[in-house]
């Protein structure tokens, strides 16, 4: 056990950048609910203050802010010049957060390095081998293997780190080899039975300002261009010329960062707008909790794209989610989502990029009442069975204390 602690507890350092964090905070925050604490301490240490520290502050027995700082600064510099101050300053950032970090490990008695975020996983790593601790890298995306990225992800995963948790097989290949080597599969979760017992009825129609006899289509997650919301809007579109009394439905926003640098929502309004299907078409923001109130939309698309660098999703929570609650899913063949669904059993899958093709797969469901339903139904199963995080929980316990 604990070579530090004299109560026998496994201490697990977590590190984060402070950021918005999005699906990576409410896995941390769904593992953490579920390990057996009696067993293991969280610690949160932060580069910086932000969204990731506020949604996660109550749930670590002790955290540490390093430094005043992000790594990953909101804006973006225009010229040349504003560029090589901001990597200066990133750099520099870089160095203290590694030597602040080592400290921290320490002074907290860190048995074990969690850590989550690129390039933290490398910041970590270094601060892990400064102090003789071992460094698990939890990879939750994929990117396209090429550039710095890359060599800093292979390089780094052959001196810093112990052990790679890779949350599908599709992360898992998408490593460089030498990264494959030292990954072990531990799929992430979601509390279907939090998910199933706090259905709450009615609130997206409110928010949609709509009554409760209208057939909701939604997309949910970050508003990013990767989401696939463009070809949302476009299908959308081709739906409601067959069913005008369909509504389809925007859960969630755009990112801080994201918003200063592309304003894509801002481009989604516009098209839609343009499209003149503002009354059809809605945008309900940010809504807090939205596993209690999926139920009220007959069908969620998850359309991801790929878009630069992003190969597809890591996971998808969004899908998995929308699958425990017993919500009928289309996603794209792209990602994990084929890992997750299977086709015409408990979801369908199209082919990213394809507005029509989404459009087909929506209206086949709105079609079908008793296709629909059966879909959602096994759907909520397969997520039960495969996917919880109570058995997420459990391989992470393991993974840990292996790891010491």
């Amino acid at each position: 056990m604990s070579k530090t602690n004299g109560q026998g507890k496994i201490r697990l350092g977590f590190f984060f950048d402070g950021g918005e964090g999005g699906g990576v905070v409410e896995y941390v925050r769904l593992l953490l609910t579920n390990i057996d604490r009696s067993r293991f301490t969280a610690i949160g240490i932060y580069l910086g203050n932000g969204p990731s520290h506020e949604a996660l502050k109550h749930i670590f027995d002790e955290t540490a802010i390093l430094t005043d700082k992000r790594l990953v600064n909101v804006g973006s510099g225009k010229t040349r010049m504003q560029r090589l101050k901001m990597n200066t300053s990133k750099l520099l950032t870089a160095v203290k957060g590694t030597r602040l970090l080592a400290r921290a490990m320490k002074k907290y008695r860190i048995d074990i390095m969690d850590v989550n975020y690129f390039p933290l996983h490398i910041l970590a790593g270094i601060a892990s081998r400064m102090t003789g601790v071992p460094c698990l890298w939890h990879w939750h995306g994929a990117g396209r293997p090429t550039g710095m990225r890359a060599n800093m992800t292979a390089f780094g995963a052959r001196f810093f780190c112990d052990k790679i948790a890779s949350i599908t097989h599709f992360v898992h290949n998408s490593l460089p080899e030498v990264a494959r080597k030292k990954s072990e599969l531990v799929y992430n979760g979601v509390d279907t039975t939090k998910i199933s017992s706090s259905v709450v009825n009615g609130h997206l129609m409110k928010l949609a300002g709509v009554d409760e006899n209208t057939t909701l289509v939604g997309i949910l997650g970050t508003v990013s261009p990767f989401k696939g919301h463009t070809y949302f809007i476009k299908a959308a579109d081709i739906v409601l010329r067959q069913y005008p009394d369909v509504r389809f439905v925007i859960i969630g926003r755009e990112s801080a960062t994201q918003k200063i640098k592309v304003g894509f929502e801002a481009q989604l309004r516009k098209e839609v707008k343009e499209m003149n299907r503002e009354q059809e078409i809605l945008f309900l923001g940010y809504v807090a909790d939205p596993y209690k109130y999926l139920r009220d939309c007959k069908i969620i698309c998850t359309p991801t794209i790929p878009y630069m660098n992003f190969l597809g999703e890591g996971f998808g929570l969004a899908a998995a989610e929308c699958m425990a609650a017993g919500v009928a899913v289309v996603a794209t063949k792209l990602g994990s989502f084929p890992e997750i669904i299977e086709h015409g059993k408990n979801g369908l899958l199209t082919e990213p990029k394809d507005a029509d093709a989404l459009a087909s797969a929506i209206m086949e469901l709105l079609a079908d009442e008793p296709k629909r339903k059966n879909i959602a139904t096994a759907a909520r199963q397969h997520i039960a069975e495969n996917f919880d995080i109570k058995g997420t929980s459990r391989k992470m316990e393991q993974l840990y204390e292996r790891l010491v």
